[in-house]
């Protein structure tokens, strides 16, 4: 039986895939760096240890970060994703590699031990590395199966391993990979195939910005406040004449109509829509009445209601606008529409 043996010092961010005929045992043995990665050890290409001495023109290898199932490029921090990794063999050759194992690992871009984030609940056929000191890897525990095809050109490999992004202020994080795609166990090893691959991904926004909030109605000649988080924003209106809005979050209606109030921060913006309503035409009538009379007022203002602010001096009609004299004082009698 043909053995195989990977060494890997992984002391970059490093994403190590690798395609073995070792049916039987991890993908490494020792301490060897089989991606190419900057700032360590030569890789395969100096070295048997990646079987073939040199990358393979014919294999194409790439990462994808999955938030779900769509591509992202940066992470949010303690946010779940799959890192995938997928190799394929465009040769038009009748040479045929129907086995793969792999390697992933995820560490800080330009560190040289730190690790980055959590790997999840591992598939089937896959194990943590503790070969290889410091860095944490993910690699095959025995050779897996092409995801479509056989071996032959135009055959597929992918392995998805579920990750936690680390704490927020880690910064840009990297991938490192390769992909050692291997015959059945037979001599010389020297005839497998494999490429590197690598993926950088950036540190997104730990912090949202609004909902704004408040009431986004009022009348013109009126104001209401507004508030959005974080603290530190700007606000703007986008119809100055419908409605301002101060460096506060106070918004003043200026005339009926529709304004869109923006906050902006630095982790992004938020967005509200302000109505301004005309205000109610001038209450007319008398402004007097004697304990247990009444007097009528009234206003042009159509579907608005009456109140009053001291029922115990003056009780008004809610529709009617009739007013009552309860006791000796003042009273502030409002009229209210939409």
């Amino acid at each position: 039986m043909k053995k195989n043996y990977i060494v890997l010092p992984l002391l970059g961010m490093l994403a190590y895939i690798l395609i073995t005929g070792y049916s039987s045992g991890p993908g490494t043995t020792g301490m060897y760096n089989g991606t190419g990665s900057e700032g360590l050890p030569p890789g395969c290409g100096s070295s048997s240890g990646c079987h073939a001495t040199t990358a393979a023109p014919e294999i194409a290898v790439s990462f994808q970060l999955l938030s779900g199932t769509t591509p992202v490029t940066s992470y949010t921090a303690g946010a779940s994703y799959t890192i995938r990794l997928t190799g394929t063999y465009t040769a038009a050759t009748s040479a045929v590699y129907p086995n793969f194992g792999f390697q992933i690992s995820v560490m800080e871009d330009g560190s040289t031990l730190d690790n980055a984030g959590t790997f999840g609940t591992l598939p089937a056929g896959t194990q943590l590395s503790s070969t290889l000191g410091a860095a944490v890897l993910v690699e095959h525990n025995s050779s897996l199966p092409a995801t479509t095809g056989t071996g032959g050109s135009g055959t597929t490999y992918v392995v998805n391993i579920p990750w936690t992004a680390p704490a927020a202020g880690t910064g840009s994080v990297k991938l490192w990979g390769v992909m050692n795609m291997v015959n059945p166990p037979v001599s010389p090893a020297t005839t497998d195939r494999w490429k590197t691959g690598t993926l950088l991904i950036t540190e997104g926004s730990s912090t949202s910005v609004g909902p704004i909030s408040g009431t986004l109605l009022l009348c013109a000649g009126t104001t209401t406040t507004l508030t959005c988080t974080p603290a530190g924003g700007t606000w703007s209106s986008s119809t100055p004449a419908v409605g301002t809005v101060s460096a506060a979050g106070v918004v003043s209606g200026i005339t009926s109509g529709t304004t869109t109030i923006t906050y902006t921060a630095t982790a992004g913006t938020a967005t509200a829509v302000v109505t301004v309503n005309a205000a109610p035409a001038a209450i007319t009538g008398t402004a007097t009445a004697c304990i247990g009379t009444t007097t009528t007022l009234s206003s042009t203002s159509p579907s608005g209601t009456w109140s009053s602010g001291t029922t115990t001096v003056a009780t008004v009609g809610a529709t009617s606008g009739v007013v009552t004299g309860v006791a000796s004082g003042t009273a502030v009698i409002s009229y209210t529409n939409s």
